[in-house]
């Protein structure tokens, strides 16, 4: 079954009103509201760090700071030696979403196959963390990098283990739960470390997850697709809309291999921004409402040709059709949090249609493939 998903920001604050608007999805995930920040609220437990002015600092200059930092190292040391490792408490992360996915999934009277979570990846947090009074990213002080790495991997341990328990008990499956790791700014990092490194730190995030694990990357994932394709995970995430043609530039050999052991791509091929929709020349008469954005919501037609182009770039690796389809996740291109326009509360509305239109194109995918 081809399953659909969000990437997880949304453009309201109301979590509730949110849910209303994945009760179609055949693959939930818990939402990210407006006010909430990944970078910082996912890391906030690391003493120390702090989130002021769109930066992100750990602040050595603070009272007790090193010794807060120590014991928070030692804690993180006990928690893994544990032969039965222990969570953090939910309500240390303050994420609305994630605290209520509990009851909507016990309200939602829907087919749902699967439930998605998501958190931000060791290497794009290290990037921007910025260690002060020294001035240096946290990625350039081997301590700190190990630090981050380290609360990473034991975040991600814990909303695993939260997840795994919902979809035993909401999926009736505990592997239909999928974390995956969001790194946009993974290309970059990989400019100033080196594959070996980089593969090691992403792996030791990636073996606190009993789950299916997945990747999603942002920008353009051309130049370290491979790279990717050689990791312990079971789901590559990219923006197919802006990058239609990443898959004919990636390794035959190793698309093929990461397929037939179950691997598969999410496809952000449904529009995530006013932007993309009505193009950057209209943006303004959306502003003053003197046009209608419902005039531009994409066809499941329209969507279901996007993915035939895809599909022919498989075809032509020598890759049968069933094979690319068989664990096909859709998505949105990213998070939906810059639908703002004309107002946060009716660019929601178009969040609504948008994921309703994705799930009819996976269902109308299904109908052609005879799946």
């Amino acid at each position: 079954m081809i399953l659909t998903t969000g990437i997880g920001s949304h453009p309201i604050n109301d979590v509730n009103q949110i849910y209303q608007d994945l009760r179609n999805l055949s693959m939930p995930y818990f939402p990210q509201l407006k006010i909430e920040n990944m970078l910082y609220d996912y890391h906030r437990i690391i003493p120390g760090l702090n989130f002021h002015s769109g930066r992100l600092v750990l602040d050595l200059s603070q009272f007790r700071i090193e010794k807060d930092i120590d014991e928070f190292k030692n804690d993180l040391i006990m928690r893994r030696s544990l032969l039965k490792r222990r969570n953090f408490d939910l309500m240390e992360f303050p994420l609305k979403g994630l605290q209520e996915f509990r009851n909507f999934l016990s309200n939602n009277n829907s087919n749902i196959y699967g439930i998605k979570g998501q958190i931000t990846g060791p290497l794009s947090e290290s990037y921007v963390i910025k260690v002060e009074p020294v001035n240096k990213k946290s990625m350039d002080i081997p301590e700190f990098m190990e630090l981050i790495v380290q609360a990473t991997s034991e975040i991600a341990y814990t909303i695993d283990s939260e997840l795994n328990h919902l979809a035993y008990k909401f999926v009736n499956n505990s592997k239909s739960a999928t974390i995956f790791i969001d790194e946009p700014l993974l290309a970059i990092v990989l400019k100033e470390l080196d594959q070996k490194t980089a593969a090691y730190y992403l792996e030791e995030v990636l073996k606190s997850i009993s789950g299916r694990r997945g990747i999603h990357i942002c920008d353009n994932i051309v130049s370290i697709g491979d790279f990717l394709l050689d990791l312990p995970i079971n789901v590559i995430s990219f923006d197919a809309r802006s990058y239609p043609k990443t898959i004919q530039f990636l390794d035959d050999k190793k698309v093929l291999k990461f397929l037939n052991e179950g691997g598969g791509f999410a496809l952000g091929l449904t529009p995530n921004t006013p932007e993309s929709l009505v193009g950057e020349e209209n943006i303004e008469k959306l502003q003053r409402d003197e046009l209608n954005i419902k005039d531009y919501l994409p066809s499941t037609d329209s969507l279901i040709k996007d993915f035939e182009e895809i599909l022919n770039d498989f075809i032509n690796k020598g890759i049968d059709t069933k094979l690319v389809i068989k664990n096909l996740i859709l998505t949105p291109q990213c998070g939906f949090q810059s639908f703002t326009i004309p107002t946060p509360e009716r660019g929601e509305q178009i969040v609504r249609e948008l994921l309703l239109i994705q799930e009819k194109t996976a269902r109308s995918i299904e109908k052609k493939f005879s799946l």
